[in-house]
């Protein structure tokens, strides 16, 4: 291999990481606004930046989406931080998420299925390696993990129209017509 079509290959695997890293962040951005990135994770103060820095990309990780069909990356939006009634985190915490990440592992080697939401697909309670933390994740609490709030994806859907609209679109960005149609399709599918 020629120094040309390695260097060609590399730029090539760094903005299909780019890509990755703008359509990810684009999922997420509606979950925060930004003067609550600082109350998650560092990552997730960089998502407005990588905004800025990909704005560039967007059409591209459409077109690349199109041209890759069922062979594209998967996706999976994991929420860490979903809380019970008096503010307590549900899931027990960092070292557990390997947990989850055996799922989504074994989701895309094809060998655990997965329940068809509004939002997605999520684990099927029994997908879920709990050995060791029944007694912090009960049944109960699965159930809590699991359950799609309507309204407040309803809420977010109408925070990322906005997001698209008023902080790009309006600051003369280009945003995807796809991107928009996406939010159409979730929002058609928590109306049912």
């Amino acid at each position: 291999m020629s120094i040309n079509s390695l260097q060609k290959q590399t730029n090539i695997n760094i903005q299909e990481k780019a890509n990755l890293i703008w359509e990810i962040a684009t999922h997420l951005v509606g979950l925060f606004k930004p003067h609550e990135y600082g109350k998650v994770i560092l990552p997730m103060t960089v998502l407005k930046r990588f905004d800025d820095a990909l704005a560039s990309t967007k059409q591209k990780v459409v077109e690349m989406g199109e041209k890759l069909g069922d062979k594209a990356p998967k996706i999976f939006n994991v929420n860490w931080f979903k809380q019970d009634e008096e503010g307590n985190f549900l899931w027990p915490g960092f070292g557990d998420n390997m947990r989850v990440l055996d799922w989504i592992i074994k989701r895309c080697e094809g060998t655990v299925d997965a329940v068809e939401t509004a939002i997605g697909y999520l684990p099927k309670k029994e997908d879920l390696n709990l050995t060791g933390i029944e007694d912090e994740v009960t049944p109960a609490v699965l159930d809590k993990l699991l359950d799609v709030d309507t309204d407040l994806w309803k809420k977010e859907i109408a925070e990322m129209r906005r997001y698209y609209t008023e902080d790009i679109a309006a600051k003369g960005g280009k945003v995807p017509a796809e991107l928009m149609d996406e939010l159409d399709k979730i929002e058609a599918r928590l109306n049912k």
